[in-house]
C-alpha cells in the first residue's frame, strides 16, 4: 500500500488463510505489528480450516533456513489465532537463538532466554484453557526447529508442495457385463500432493462361469492396470473429490465342453470417472471408498461360439472399490 510504513515487529512475509468470522490476515498482520518480538525476518503461512464443530491450524514459521511447525485444533477461531500469535513469537525467539549464540552478548543471551521460557508458559497456558476452549496441540512434542537446505523465503513458499508416498490393498464389485457383477481385488500405490492424487493400481477380475448346454462353459477372469488423478478436497481426516481413470484390460476365456474349445486372451481399454472418499484412521493409516463409471475405447471383446455372440464387454461399466492403506512415506 503507497506511503505504508512496515514496523520492526511486522513479518517480511505472511500468508494467512482462514474461513469468514475467523481473524483476517489484516488482524493478524496489525497485532504481530503491535508484538513485543521482532517478526521482521519472518516468513509466517497459517491455515485454518473449518471441520464440523472444530477449527484446525497449520503453522509454518521460516527464518534463516529454519522452520518452526506445529499443528493445533480449537473449537473457536479467536483462541486458535490467539495461540498462533503467541507461537510465532516463540518461533522469532527460538530462530533467532543461533544468531544470539553467535554474538558474544552474555546479557542478550540470557534476555533471549528469558523470553522464549515466558513465550513457551504463555504458549501452553493458551492450551490449558477450560476444557473444549482452548487450542490443543495435535503435534505432543515440544515446539522445534527444523533445518532446510534451502533459504528461508524458498522454504516459505515450497514447503506445503511436499509429495507424500501411500499403498494399499482394495477389494469391491465390477460389472463388466460379461457374467454380471463379479469381485474385484486390487493393490494400489498413490502419489499423494495436498490437493491432487495421483494412483496406479494393477487388479483383476473373477468372472463366473457362463454355462452353456450339454455342460459346457466359457470362464472368464479379467486383469488391468489401471493410472487414476484425483482432486482431493478437504485435508487430514476426511478428504473427497472426483477422479478420471484410464484402464488398459486382457480378458482371458477359458472353453470346456467345446469341440473348438481353446483359451483366449483379449486386450482392451476403458476409460470413465469416479469419486473417491478417504478418511485417515490414525497417523499413516486410511480407508478409501471409491464408485466408477467406464466406457469402452477399444473394441470391446466379444466372445461367440458357431458365430452365437455369447457374451460381450458391456459399452458402460460400473465398480465399487473399498480400500485399505498406509503411507509409506
Amino acid at each position: 500500500m503507497p506511503g505504508r510504513s512496515i514496523s520492526a515487529s511486522e513479518p517480511s512475509s505472511l500468508v494467512w488463510v482462514a474461513p469468514a468470522g475467523c481473524p483476517s490476515e489484516i488482524e493478524v498482520r496489525t497485532r504481530l505489528s503491535n508484538a513485543k518480538q521482532d517478526t521482521h525476518e519472518l516468513a509466517i503461512r497459517g491455515e485454518i480450516r473449518a471441520n464440523a464443530d472444530e477449527f484446525f491450524l497449520d503453522l509454518r514459521v521460516s527464518g534463516r533456513a529454519q522452520n518452526f511447525v506445529r499443528s493445533l485444533r480449537a473449537t473457536d477461531c479467536e483462541s486458535l489465532a490467539a495461540s498462533a500469535l503467541w507461537l510465532i513469537e516463540l518461533a522469532a525467539v527460538q530462530l533467532a537463538a543461533p544468531r544470539a549464540q553467535q554474538e558474544p552478548q552474555p546479557q542478550a543471551a540470557q534476555s533471549s532466554s528469558e523470553n522464549q521460557l515466558m513465550l513457551a508458559d504463555r504458549a501452553q497456558r493458551a492450551s490449558d484453557i477450560s476444557a473444549g476452549q482452548g487450542a490443543v496441540y495435535l503435534d505432543h512434542s515440544p515446539p522445534a526447529i527444523t533445518h532446510d537446505p534451502v533459504s528461508a523465503a524458498e522454504s516459505g513458499t515450497h514447503g506445503e508442495a511436499k509429495v507424500a508416498l501411500a499403498a494399499g490393498v482394495g477389494v469391491g464389485l465390477a460389472g463388466l457385463g460379461l457374467t454380471g457383477a463379479a469381485p474385484e481385488l486390487s493393490v494400489a500405490f498413490d502419489a499423494i500432493h495436498p490437493v491432487l492424487r495421483a494412483s496406479l493400481r494393477v487388479g483383476t477380475v473373477l468372472h463366473s462361469s457362463l454355462e452353456l448346454d450339454q455342460g459346457a462353459s466359457l470362464d472368464f477372469h479379467s486383469a488391468y492396470l489401471a493410472l487414476a488423478a484425483c482432486h482431493d478436497f478437504g485435508r487430514r481426516q476426511l478428504r473427497t473429490g472426483p477422479c478420471a481413470v484410464l484402464a488398459g484390460w486382457l480378458t482371458f476365456v477359458g472353453q470346456t465342453g467345446l469341440r473348438d474349445g481353446r483359451p483366449e486372451a483379449v486386450p482392451w481399454l476403458n476409460a470413465g470417472g469416479a469419486w473417491h472418499v478417504i478418511a485417515a484412521l490414525h497417523s499413516a493409516l486410511q480407508l478409501s471408498l471409491e464408485l466408477g463409471v467406464t466406457v469402452g475405447l477399444s473394441s470391446r471383446p466379444t466372445f461367440a461360439v458357431s458365430g452365437q455372440n455369447l457374451a460381450q464387454v458391456a459399452p458402460v461399466a460400473g465398480y465399487v472399490r473399498i480400500g485399505y492403506g498406509v503411507e509409506l512415506w
